[in-house]
């Protein structure tokens, strides 16, 4: 779980700067995932 969370920012300034929504809505999908576990 450490190793997911040390890639979740990256991933997330990525989709960001890109304008991936779709990244943008599995980082959001993976956030509330998180806050629920």
């Amino acid at each position: 779980e450490v190793m997911h969370m040390s890639g979740f920012s990256r991933d997330y300034a990525e989709g960001w700067c890109a304008g991936n929504d779709n990244a943008i809505h599995e980082i959001r999908t993976a956030g509330i995932k998180v806050k629920e576990s």
